[in-house]
């Protein structure tokens, strides 16, 4: 009984969420075959594996060198503090 509640609400949810435009669509092909990729081994969301794959991209495209060090060395510096 608790699943078949749980499974109503999601249901009730996610069509609240389509009547009200929330359709994500992905950008690229690209975008689309690099999350289902991903998406096994990630508990993000579609919108945030994008914005990261766009970022990544820019930073490539620009010749940024040393932007995707910093933010690795910062993130690991924060993670042991």
């Amino acid at each position: 009984m608790l699943k078949e509640l749980k499974n109503s609400i999601k249901g009730f949810i996610k069509n609240q969420l389509g009547i009200k435009g929330y359709n994500f669509t992905f950008p690229s092909q690209f975008h689309q075959k690099t999350y289902s990729f991903v998406h096994p081994y990630t508990m993000t969301s579609p919108e945030r594996v994008c914005a990261l794959i766009d970022a990544v991209q820019y930073i490539c495209h620009n010749s940024l060198e040393g932007v995707l060090w910093n933010v690795a060395y910062g993130a690991e510096e924060a993670l042991w503090r």
